[in-house]
């Protein structure tokens, strides 16, 4: 529609057109005009009016627009401070009409100018809850009025827009109240225009509570100090003060350059996209111009909050960051989007696998498995031998043939570095012969049998058993330190 109306607008020849005829303008200068809207929210499709430019006009028609660009002949062009819709029954317009319909068109009616009006002006903005008024000197009011609003301060406009409210007025010392109609916060902000349409001092109030109870009020002398008076509790009692947030000069009002934006994460980085534990996410703001005012953030999807410091991220999860900077000027950095993927579960214990169990002279081995991570994934096995030993990277069967009884541990080791409990295990090996019995006796014989007895072996470990054997071929096999021989005749 916008493309649809900006073609049918360039395909006008105005100017043609003006001049086919004997014409004169008489044009309504001198009050604040739409010039621009700075939307929000279109692409949400919940748009809303963040900020309203003006330019001098007749209250509807910009000045530049109703003169053309200025292309028009300024010799048949005249200005009065008058508003759009009663420019054609304000007498002196059709006094300068007359003048002109009878020959004398540089005979100007009272109030009719032939130079451009320049007023210097005024213009306050409330975002949020709260029913915006402003009142003269004499009591004339602008703002809400039952179902409709009053806009009875000469040459002073109101717009609204949702929980936004607009007003322009010429510069002056108004007094000001807001009501709350509501819960949520407000962002108040008074600017000024000078007599060149360049506004050049601006202050605003960010973040102020209101209540259905609230009251505000405050003045817009632009050369004094601007403070906002907080009745919280609608009692009449003024029950904090505020000074502006943030104050701008004309420098810094045409500061139109976006900061920039980063982030950093720290804390334990894994060898894939996961971080581990003791993880924080820090967002980096940065302002060339006249320095960063806020850091907005929104994690997964909730709303966007300010940015104070470090955002722990001390659970299991993936983290969805959206953030932005903002400066002075409201001038809003490009929309960080960022996804951090945080693992602080410890993987499972492995299983080990001991062959043999029990004690062997040759060498035991030990196989480690079964451990599992849900988020960053298993990495590796590790595993050490005796209390002190060095924990090494575990990628084979451990093959342990040294003599002695080891104690071997074992955990799992996830990508991001977390360890699982512990597993304990034993590999048993003797190599070490014990010492050969002796101090042999016969405790008892007869016809068919005879018993002998020894003396027990000593060994570095244990000795578990004696083998027995009559002219080296072997009988049996004994715990204790004696065997009975029988014989068959």
């Amino acid at each position: 529609m916008i493309d649809r109306s900006d073609s049918f607008h360039n395909s006008l020849n105005i100017l043609k057109n003006l001049s086919s005829v004997n014409s004169y303008y008489i044009i309504g200068d001198g009050i604040d005009s739409i010039s621009n809207l700075t939307m929000v929210g279109v692409d949400s499709g919940l748009p809303s009016i963040d900020k309203i430019t003006y330019k001098k006009g007749d209250g509807t028609v910009p000045r530049n627009s109703a003169t053309v660009g200025d292309k028009l002949d300024p010799s048949r062009t005249y200005y009065i401070r008058e508003g759009h819709t009663a420019l054609v029954s304000n007498p002196n317009v059709q006094m300068q009409v007359l003048n002109i319909l009878n020959g004398k068109p540089n005979e100007l009616a009272p109030k009719i100018s032939k130079k451009k009006i320049s007023v210097a002006s005024v213009s306050l903005q409330s975002e949020g809850p709260v029913e915006l008024h402003v009142n003269d000197a004499l009591g004339n009011h602008i703002g809400i009025n039952g179902e409709d609003f009053d806009q009875n301060i000469p040459y002073g406009n109101y717009y609204s827009d949702g929980d936004n409210r607009f007003i322009t007025l010429d510069a002056d010392n108004y007094t000001v109240k807001m009501k709350g109609t509501g819960y949520g916060y407000l962002v108040y902000t008074l600017a000024w225009t000078n007599e060149d349409e360049i506004e050049d001092k601006t202050v605003r109030f960010d973040a102020i509570r209101i209540t259905p109870k609230s009251v505000l009020t405050s003045e817009t002398n632009r050369d004094g100090q601007i403070t906002l008076h907080i009745d919280d509790d609608g009692d009449g009692v003024i029950d904090r003060s505020l000074l502006p947030s943030v104050e701008l000069s004309r420098e810094d009002i045409l500061d139109e350059t976006i900061p920039t934006i980063t982030s950093r994460v720290d804390g334990v980085k894994g060898v894939n996209e996961w971080y581990g534990k003791d993880v924080y996410y820090n967002i980096l703001g940065e302002d060339s111009e006249f320095g960063v005012y806020k850091i907005f953030y929104d994690l997964n999807d909730s709303e966007y909050k300010e940015y104070t410091g470090p955002i722990p991220l001390p659970d299991t999860g993936i983290y969805k960051f959206k953030s932005f900077v903002r400066d002075k000027n409201r001038n809003d950095s490009e929309i960080l989007i960022e996804t951090v993927k945080v693992d602080t579960t410890n993987p499972t214990k492995p299983t080990m696998t001991v062959v043999p169990l029990k004690w062997t002279n040759q060498f035991v081995s030990i196989t480690l498995s079964d451990s599992q991570d849900a988020d960053s994934g298993f990495q590796k096995y590790q595993y050490k031998i005796g209390q002190d030993g060095e924990w090494k990277d575990y990628t084979a069967p451990i093959i342990i043939d040294t003599e002695g009884l080891h104690k071997v541990y074992a955990r799992a080791v996830d990508n991001v570095f977390n360890l699982s409990e512990e597993v304990v295990g034993y590999a048993k090996v003797d190599k070490t012969s014990p010492t050969a019995p002796d101090g042999f006796e016969i405790l008892s014989y007869n016809y068919n049998q005879i018993k002998i007895s020894w003396s027990p072996s000593t060994d570095n470990v244990e000795v578990t058993s004696y083998d027995v054997y009559q002219d080296s071929v072997f009988v049996g096999s004994t715990t204790d330190t004696e065997f009975t021989f029988r014989y068959r005749w």
